[in-house]
């Protein structure tokens, strides 16, 4: 007897408590696998009292740094441009929106020092980590994926996922995951579709 207003209750609960619809105006969050996601944001990071200063103030755009440190803090000091090393993109003054870096779809890493707010590019190896969605890349004969030419045969990104190895957003595209050895945000999945013949 006491079954059914219980249930109907239950019915009513569960009716309000359901997900808010997004507001007027807003759109609902992106599907995993819809274009690029932002970079890490890793503004206002302080540098540590490793870091040779004097590097980060006279070095140009288009110089490299190395990071010697593993832990949670950064080491920078100038070296040659390479895999595995931060390529300075643009520098702007201290004052400057983080938003500013990311306008630069190839910056995946900020740094502040001083007068200054650097633009970084974390340069992964053979260059693919670093490419952007629409971009093509070609197999190897040693199974990796290089940057090449949008032609039968290869594959373009159809979409990038920072901060993540987990090759399943992907969904039925191929994944193709670039890890950074000590800092885990700058791993980055792209999803790689067939280009058909």
């Amino acid at each position: 007897m006491f079954i059914w207003p219980i249930a109907g209750a239950l019915l009513v609960a569960a009716v309000l408590l359901r997900a808010p619809e997004p507001a007027p105006g807003h759109a609902a969050p992106p599907a995993a696998t819809t274009q690029t996601a932002l970079p890490p944001k890793h503004a206002g990071e302080p540098i540590p009292a490793t870091t040779a200063v004097d590097d980060l103030r006279r070095a140009r755009v288009g110089a490299c740094f190395q990071d010697l440190s593993t832990g949670p803090s950064h080491d920078f000091t100038l070296a040659d441009c390479a895999d595995g090393t931060y390529e300075l993109l643009r520098r702007l003054p201290a004052s400057a929106e983080s938003e500013a870096c990311w306008a630069d779809d190839r910056a995946n890493w900020l740094l502040r020092s001083g007068d200054s707010t650097l633009c970084l590019r974390y340069r992964y190896p053979n260059g693919t980590g670093n490419l952007a969605v629409g971009s093509c890349v070609i197999p190897t004969a040693a199974g990796d994926a290089i940057p090449g030419r949008c032609k039968p045969g290869g594959f373009t990104v159809s979409a990038k996922h920072y901060g993540t190895t987990n090759g399943d957003k992907c969904g039925k595209d191929i994944p193709s995951i670039h890890t950074h050895p000590t800092r885990s945000e700058l791993s980055v999945v792209l999803c790689l579709r067939p280009i058909p013949a």
